[in-house]
């Protein structure tokens, strides 16, 4: 079925991308937001803050943000691996292409 790896190839797609934010919302204030986006083909890291986020009210804030995007990119690297263990095994080591193992097990057209 292409449907079956059209799936496939959008989920992979969209593993290229980790983003994490952190919001605080307060209704004197409203939303104060860090964000980070980590393309893991390129590797470029792009955080973006509210100001408060900077030695003010929310630096702890600060830090629970950094950790987790810590945590966020060690779970990305646990999935690609089993990912790459998945294709491995679909692709018997490595001799065909991902695609070739998709239509192999009746994912293909």
């Amino acid at each position: 079925m292409a449907d079956l790896k059209e799936k496939i190839t959008h989920a992979l797609e969209g593993l290229l991308t980790l983003q994490v934010r952190t919001v605080v919302t307060d209704v004197e204030h409203g939303d104060r937001e860090i964000s980070t986006e980590i393309r893991l083909d390129s590797g470029d890291i792009t955080t973006r803050m509210h100001a408060d986020f900077i030695g003010g009210e929310l630096d702890a804030m600060r830090t629970f943000h950094a950790e987790q995007v810590s945590r966020g990119q060690k779970i990305i690297a646990d999935h690609v691996k089993t990912l790459l263990d998945l294709v491995r095994e679909l692709t018997g080591g490595g001799r065909q292409s991902l695609g070739g193992a998709i239509d192999q097990a009746g994912g293909g057209a």
